[in-house]
């Protein structure tokens, strides 16, 4: 049987003779060392502007809340102003409608002990009378005069009784009756 020689292994030692390793152990060590130094450099810089970065960072929460606080501030008015200017641009569509003949109207037709608590104006043209009112009798006294008097049409929407007289709620259509 034959021997096998080991010592060929102490014969292949390494060495740094070899151009090729040589080229790729001291571009791998660049690498290395240029890494180091760039992220090294990064955490520095990063850390020098953290304290602006987070003055921003309250700074632009601050402005979104007041920005969220002004969008609310906006919705309130505009639900606030909303009805009143609904109001006003019917009361344009309605240029050849005055008030100052409701009124009157309402003057000469309104029956004594009988009082409107509210009146308001809808965007569909009628003009809505909450009032309160001796008698039903004088409930219907009140819709024929206003009817007799003008070129509206006048019904009945509601009638409660109370002690002591009725509370009704009257409209009053602004748009007219073809006649």
């Amino acid at each position: 049987m034959k021997r096998i020689e080991l010592d060929f292994l102490e014969k292949r030692k390494f060495s740094w003779e070899n151009e090729g390793l040589k080229v790729l152990y001291y571009s791998l060590l660049f690498l290395l060392g240029s890494f180091l130094l760039l992220s090294g450099y990064f955490y520095f810089k990063t850390k020098s502007v953290r304290p602006q970065y987070e003055a921003l960072k309250v700074s632009l929460g601050e402005i979104k809340s007041r920005v969220e606080k002004e969008r609310q501030e906006i919705k309130n008015l505009e639900e606030e102003l909303l009805p009143r200017i609904n109001f006003l641009n019917s009361g344009l569509e309605r240029k050849g409608f005055s008030y100052t003949e409701v009124f009157y109207m309402l003057e000469k037709a309104l029956p004594s002990r009988a009082y409107l608590t509210e009146l308001t104006v809808s965007s569909n043209g009628k003009v809505v009378f909450t009032g309160y009112f001796a008698s039903s009798s004088s409930i219907k006294t009140f819709v024929d005069s206003l009817s007799q008097r003008g070129k509206y049409q006048v019904y009945l929407m509601r009638e409660e009784r109370k002690a002591g007289g009725s509370v009704a709620t009257i409209a009053w259509d602004l748009k007219g009756v073809e006649k």
